[in-house]
C-alpha cells in the first residue's frame, strides 16, 4: 500500500509540471487508470467531470485540477 501511496503522489507531482490543458487530461487519465487498477467505487461516471467524483477536491485555474485525493478507509485491492 505504501508504494501505492508514492506512486500516486509521484504522478501527481508529474501532472504539475505540464502545461494547464495536458494537466487538465493528464489528471483525468491518471485518475481513471487508479480506478480501473483498484476499482474505486464512485468514479468514473460517464460524461461527468473528475472533479465531481468522491473522495477528490479540486482547485487551481478553474477549480480543475486535483489538490487532494483521500482514498483512506477503503481497503482497495488490485482489480
Amino acid at each position: 500500500m505504501a508504494l501505492w501511496c508514492m506512486s500516486v503522489l509521484l504522478i501527481l507531482g508529474f501532472l504539475s509540471k505540464f502545461d494547464l490543458g495536458e494537466a487538465q487530461l493528464s489528471d483525468e487519465a491518471a485518475l481513471l487508470a487508479i480506478k480501473r487498477e483498484f476499482g474505486v467505487p464512485g468514479w468514473g461516471s460517464n460524461g461527468t467531470d473528475y472533479c465531481t467524483w468522491d473522495r477528490l477536491k479540486c482547485g487551481g485555474a478553474n477549480n480543475s485540477f486535483v489538490e487532494m485525493l483521500d482514498l483512506s478507509g477503503l481497503q482497495l485491492r488490485e482489480a
